[in-house]
């Protein structure tokens, strides 16, 4: 989309990302938002793995450089903010995942990578709760689609359930009794596609089943279009806790309904009316059942969570949210320079004005 504005843009504004994820987080957290912040008049965005040149050659642009999932050592961190901080940069963290998960975080380096930004962006209240004891400045940014997909034509000769998850062995493996029970009554009507998790594959008990590797996105979307039903489990744990709802918000604009488990997804899910919340095995097998002989029942929540994607969960419903968030954050530049280097001081003993590191 080109847009035009009369007179100067007033202030042009640089988006730089350094990624350090791109199989999978860097699309949805990083490239998709920007892609439509880019849009936007006088916004500028580059985005690279491993290493990144600063392109700030505008000195009348306001700049933000974004660290998405990055972590070095202490020193080699201060200098790259140091030097940040010297060219009039904004700092900002990316983080979609609990950083516990990763020792590179906290048993080395004490969650250093996010005390020394100048905000944090996360994708969801919980992980935005915990980034607060390391951080005063957090958005929380819910991932969104960047499109909405066309409304689904259903072929209902067999029902087509769809598992697609990586390590998530802990989460199914105590359904996995439930589910094989359910499949051994309908085999007939049924099959599975499962993507990704080969032990969950292996697991089930029907000769009915299609297991495709790790696919590009386009592949897995596809393989997803292609279900009627899905099974979202997540196990109660702090990990999963932080975890985002993204899997049911492309099922929902996919047409596919859900059977979630309440961790996460029933934050968003109406039960009953745009997908099924199950809370023991029994709820599981009975809600399973249901969707597995009810065509009508299928598409009826398969649609409602296709109208709340389209009424709610869209990129550009949502993406000024950010623009305006570094807005702000830039205006305070001078006050959050002065809070980033007195925090690091205090915390670490590193001054950022002095030296080199």
């Amino acid at each position: 989309i080109v847009r035009g504005v009369k007179g100067n843009v007033h202030k042009k504004l640089l988006l730089q990302t350094l990624l350090g994820e791109t199989l999978v987080c860097s699309r949805v957290r990083v490239e998709e938002p920007h892609s439509f912040c880019r849009s936007l008049p006088g916004v500028k965005v580059v985005s690279k793995s491993g290493h990144i040149e600063l392109c700030d050659l505008d000195v009348q642009e306001d700049k933000v450089f974004i660290r998405q999932r990055i972590w070095s050592d202490k020193q080699t961190t201060a200098k790259q903010v140091q030097a940040l901080i010297k060219r009039g940069y904004l700092i900002i963290g990316e983080m979609d995942d609990d950083p516990m998960l990763f020792k590179e975080f906290h048993e080395e380096n004490q969650f250093f990578a996010f005390r020394s930004c100048h905000g944090i962006q996360v994708s969801t209240d919980a992980l935005g709760d915990f980034m607060k004891q390391y951080n005063p400045n957090v958005a929380v940014f819910k991932n969104q689609l960047k499109s909405l997909p066309a409304p689904r034509v259903y072929h209902d000769d067999l029902v087509t359930i769809f598992f697609g998850a990586l390590n998530r062995e802990a989460d199914w493996q105590p359904l996995m009794m439930s589910l094989n029970q359910v499949l051994s009554e309908y085999e007939e009507k049924i099959q599975v596609k499962v993507i990704y998790d080969r032990k969950f594959f292996d697991a089930l008990k029907i000769r009915n089943k299609e297991f495709i590797p790790f696919s590009p996105y386009e592949k897995y979307i596809e393989c997803m279009r292609s279900s009627d039903i899905a099974i979202l489990p997540l196990a109660d744990n702090r990990f999963n806790r932080m975890k985002s709802d993204l899997k049911f918000i492309e099922c929902a604009g996919h047409g596919v309904c859900v059977l979630a488990s309440p961790i996460v997804y029933s934050e968003t899910i109406r039960h009953g009316k745009t997908g099924f919340i199950y809370y023991n095995h029994a709820d599981f097998e009975l809600y399973l059942r249901h969707l597995i002989v009810d065509r009508d029942l299928r598409h009826e929540i398969a649609d409602a969570a296709y109208e709340y994607v389209k009424s709610e969960r869209l990129l550009c419903q949502h993406y000024k949210e950010r623009y305006l968030w570094y807005k702000n954050l830039i205006a305070q530049l001078p006050q959050l320079n002065q809070n980033l280097i007195e925090r690091i001081y205090e915390a670490d003993g590193i001054d950022l004005m002095q030296g080199e590191f």
